[in-house]
């Protein structure tokens, strides 16, 4: 709130006194009506992107990744498209002003997914390959939150075979147990849902389509904003959870093609080079196997190294 009245200020000052510095401090006091004593200064931005680990283990693994990428036989310009994007990655971190912060994260996002090479809309492309590489891991990702919950209220102590490779949830008992122990009815109700996925494949094909038409209508919105932005000059103080969305997008784009890159890669097209646009055919040909298989399927794809989450 105190953002919004000073920024407009700031950009007068800075206009018609561009000469001195003024600068919008990194933190705020934040003072409680209920209990002010326990006031604390926190980031201005806080909770504005969420949650991202930060540590000298993560900054290894990808310098790590990087070198082993430069070092493989990766196309010019995907390695350069890779290195733009994490560059438009910090400066969204970094910058204050919630439209800036967009923007960057957005233009992140089109350095990847744009072809030099391809009539097709940067943003069509967008919509098209996002939504289908991140489709592949929606099954086992909702799985897996299901899996941490299921310890986080202490039944993993009672279900049979609780692991992390979670094929205990191939097992119409495990969610009986779970019905018949939980007093949460949220929790109760999500594990009849992921147990029809188990019972019936087809659920889990309305449940992937379901995903990708969120998808679509979400990016749509963010492409709105974008242009409002852009073309506009708007002005947007109430775009947190958009931001926070795109934000999500980019580095699960980076982190998905990052593995994908540092790994033997084959030149899916045969043009003599491993390109983004690999990676974009790779994902789509796994996703349309899949299609119609078993929970046990999809529970077995490998997912991506979430580096930054």
């Amino acid at each position: 709130m105190s953002i919004d009245q000073i920024s407009r200020d700031l950009d007068i000052y800075h206009l018609a006194l561009n000469n001195k510095t003024y600068s919008i401090n990194p933190q705020c006091l934040v003072i409680g009506e209920i209990m002010p004593s326990k006031a604390d200064t926190v980031p201005i931005n806080y909770q504005i992107d969420g949650y991202f680990r930060s540590n000298i283990d993560i900054y290894n693994y990808i310098v790590d990744k990087i070198n082993e990428i430069k070092e493989s036989n990766i196309d010019k310009d995907s390695y350069q498209k890779i290195l733009s994007a994490i560059r438009y990655f910090r400066t969204g971190t970094e910058s204050p002003e919630l439209e800036t912060k967009f923007l960057n994260y957005w233009i992140g996002l089109e350095f990847i997914f744009n072809s030099f090479s391809n009539d097709e809309k940067t943003i069509t492309r967008i919509r098209n390959y996002f939504k289908k590489i991140h489709s592949l891991v929606y099954i086992k990702r909702n799985l897996y939150d299901f899996h941490k919950s299921l310890k986080r209220v202490e039944l993993d102590s009672i279900i049979p075979d609780y692991d992390d490779n979670l094929k205990y949830l191939l097992n119409n008992l495990t969610f009986q147990i779970i019905v018949n122990n939980s007093k949460n009815q949220l929790l109760i109700d999500r594990a009849l849902y992921y147990q029809k996925w188990f019972q019936e494949p087809n659920q889990i094909v309305s449940a992937i389509r379901k995903h990708q038409e969120n998808l679509d209508w979400n990016i749509t919105r963010l492409y709105r904003i974008r242009n409002e932005i852009v073309h506009n000059a708007a002005i947007k103080n109430g775009i947190y959870v958009h931001i926070s969305h795109l934000k999500y997008y980019l580095t699960f784009t980076l982190n998905s093609i990052m593995d994908f890159m540092s790994d033997p890669t084959p030149d899916i097209d045969n043009d003599g080079k491993v390109t983004i646009d690999d990676f974009f055919i790779c994902q789509d040909i796994i996703l349309g196997c899949n299609e119609g298989e078993k929970l046990e399927k999809w529970i077995e794809l490998k997912h991506p190294n979430q580096i930054f989450q």
